[in-house]
């Protein structure tokens, strides 16, 4: 498979930014849950609109 669909189109937007990347991470790791686009969407995103 080599398309990418849209959700992950908008994720890539949201975490092109290193810093809110960097801080999704930083949830993911500090409480221990598994990643998935829409959950990393959601966290990153928040982080945008907050900047």
């Amino acid at each position: 498979m080599t398309d990418l669909t849209w959700y992950g189109h908008e994720l890539l937007d949201v975490i092109r930014n290193e810093s809110i990347w960097n801080k999704t991470k930083s949830i993911f790791v500090d409480k221990g849950a598994a990643m998935t686009f829409g959950l990393g969407k959601e966290v990153a995103t928040s982080f945008e609109n907050h900047q």
